[in-house]
This record gives C-alpha cells, sequence and structure tokens, in this order.
C-alpha cells in the first residue's frame, strides 16, 4: 500500500493507494465506515467515449483521507460504488459517472451532491467577474491557499516527459545520433504519466478531499 501524508487547510490527511489485491481488498472494507463519499476519476482524456480512452484510477475520500484504486481492480471500484446506502459527492459528477460506466460497466450510480453546481448557487460569478470562481482548485483555495500545489507539482513532472519524434535524430550536441525527442504539452500529460509517480498518486487523491470539504 502507497501510503502519502499531507496537510490540507492545517490538518493531516492522508492518502492511501492500492498497489495489490490485498490493499483493494482494505481499501473496500474502509470504504464501508461512511454512508457519505466524495468520488474522483484520472484518466488518458476527458472523453470517455473515444475510442482508446482508458481509466487511470478511482479515488473516493471524506475530509481528511481519500483512498486511490487503480484501474486494474476493477471489481472492488465496482463494489466500493454499487454497496447500497452511500450517497455520493462529486465536483462535475457528470463526467466521473460515465467514465466509471464505460470501465466497469453500467452500475446506476448517481451523485447526490455536486459541487460545481452549488458553487454556482453560492457566486455565478467566475474569477474574472470578481467571483471566486467554480473549478474545483479555484474553490478549495478558499479553504488553503496552497491547494493547488499538488496540481502545480503534477505540472511541473509533465514537462519532464519526452516524446521521441519520428523518423529523426539529433546531428549535433551531447546527443548527436541519437532519437530526437520533444517535450509533452500539458494536455498530452495525462496519458503518458507513469500512474504510479507520487505526484500523480497525490494530485488524483487529494480531489475527493476538497470535493467533500467543499460540499461542506
Amino acid at each position: 500500500m502507497i501510503r502519502i501524508r499531507d496537510w490540507f487547510a492545517g490538518d493531516r490527511i492522508t492518502l492511501y493507494c492500492a498497489e495489490t489485491q490485498d490493499d483493494a481488498r482494505w481499501i473496500y472494507r474502509a470504504s464501508l465506515r461512511r454512508t457519505v463519499w466524495a468520488l474522483d476519476t484520472q484518466s488518458t482524456g476527458l472523453n470517455c467515449y473515444k475510442p482508446g480512452w482508458k481509466l487511470r484510477t478511482f479515488q473516493f475520500g471524506d475530509a481528511t483521507r481519500a483512498y486511490v484504486l487503480p484501474a486494474q481492480f476493477k471489481r472492488t471500484i465496482r463494489r466500493v460504488l454499487t454497496r447500497q446506502g452511500v450517497q455520493w459527492i462529486g465536483h462535475n459528477g457528470p463526467h466521473d459517472i460515465p467514465c466509471l460506466d464505460v470501465h466497469c460497466g453500467e452500475m446506476g450510480v448517481v451523485c447526490d451532491g455536486e459541487t460545481y453546481i452549488a458553487s454556482h448557487h453560492r457566486d455565478s460569478r467566475n474569477r474574472a467577474e470578481g467571483g471566486i470562481g467554480h473549478e474545483l482548485k479555484e474553490l478549495g483555495k478558499r479553504l488553503d491557499p496552497n491547494a493547488g500545489r499538488w496540481e502545480d507539482e503534477l505540472k511541473r513532472v509533465f514537462k519532464q516527459i519526452e516524446i521521441p519524434v519520428e523518423g529523426a535524430v539529433y546531428k549535433s550536441g551531447p546527443r548527436k545520433g541519437q532519437q530526437k525527442v520533444r517535450k509533452a504539452r500539458l494536455d498530452e500529460g495525462w496519458a503518458l504519466i507513469d500512474p504510479w509517480h507520487p505526484a500523480y498518486i497525490a494530485y488524483a487523491a487529494v480531489d475527493p478531499i476538497i470535493t467533500f470539504r467543499v460540499w461542506q
């Protein structure tokens, strides 16, 4: 089990990510402790109906704990989501629920709470208009000014990813004769980053904690 300890809004938070089937079973048992959880997903792209799209992780959490289930633990993901009597909270749940249905099969899961909609009712203005904004990190910064630091770190890692340039080699310099590469664009990073990278796991896990707190 990967465990990451961090801070949010002055509180200690713990992030868990399953590496084995035993870890996944432990996370399922942890899901039984509450009947209200925030959920989120990470995937290779925004369109879950696009050929080649893949779910990478499903994560859920409360105010201080979050649990990440990588996509290979499909059976456990389904067990967690279909447990009776659970109220799910999402930030743009209409995106996350179809992603989970495409990966696991139709489950009939709905978000009982939706922070994205509520944030518009609270303040319909975007940041340019003088409002808080409606993106999760914008809302999270009202609780902790450093709520965007996990996203910043992930984007820094994205910029380190190198993609081979087909049919090209370096013609001079220390890499002369070697395969030519280019830096990945930010929108490419989601599909290319190692799903076990600590920055990726932390980014994924923190989102449901922020969602849960924003809903509160």
